[in-house]
């Protein structure tokens, strides 16, 4: 799969008033990027345990011991959880880019404001439970701090999950507001961020230096794959 190519620009040659938020969008667009690859390395480390999972059991089906088998799964479960939070991460960057641009006067201009609007709402349409999984994790203790809450947030059928792994589908799943809500850490998932973070980086021009103002007229570096 190829990296996403990060718009990279000079943010200090901008007018001295958009300095700080040219600075700050250029800071968004390598967390982008770096909250796609973390989660790149979570579906490694998922695959790793199970992989060991699989091969203990093949060689030694009788005698594995169930204590391993057990810490091999919970280290998927981190991998998962680690996963639910970074999809979060990444919506939340680019709702910052969107909202946070028109602070930015220069570069607003020359972006694709209606192509970066579509990237955002894509966001939602392919990971429509990323927050809701998010919310559950970051306040389980809270969810069930008493039996009332508890039951605010158990599923309609009575059944609560504080965060489960569903290796089938290879999701964590819980269960929050009554519903079951979950996310899945696949490779599917991954080429669905792979190709929102392309989405929202064709918004920005690629070769920003022509296009800047007069004042910040000098070779500036285009888009530039991170590895």
């Amino acid at each position: 799969m190829e990296y996403a190519s990060v718009p990279r620009f000079a943010w200090p040659k901008l007018p001295e008033p958009e300095r700080d938020f040219g600075r700050h969008l250029s800071d968004q667009f390598i967390m982008l990027a770096s909250y796609w690859r973390d989660f790149e390395r979570a579906v490694h480390l998922y695959d790793h345990c199970a992989r060991l999972k699989h091969e203990s059991k093949a060689v030694d089906p009788h005698n594995v011991r169930m204590a391993d088998r057990a810490l091999l799964v919970d280290w998927m479960l981190i991998a998962a959880r680690d996963a639910a939070f970074t999809v979060y991460h990444f919506r939340s960057v680019i709702r910052s880019i969107r909202d946070q641009l028109s602070r930015t006067p220069s570069v607003l201009k020359l972006t694709d404001t209606k192509a970066l609007e579509k990237a955002w709402l894509r966001v939602d349409q392919e990971f429509p439970t990323c927050k809701a999984v998010r919310d559950a994790l970051g306040h389980r203790a809270d969810m069930h701090f008493s039996p009332e809450r508890s039951a605010e947030h158990a599923h309609a059928t009575g059944r609560t999950i504080q965060g489960s792994l569903d290796e089938g589908s290879r999701s964590i799943v819980m269960t929050r507001n009554r519903e079951y809500v979950s996310l899945a850490l696949t490779q599917d998932t991954l080429r669905r961020m792979d190709s929102i973070a392309h989405d929202v980086f064709a918004a920005f021009p690629k070769s920003w230096s022509r296009q800047l103002p007069r004042e910040n007229h000098r070779r500036l570096h285009s888009h530039a794959s991170f590895s």
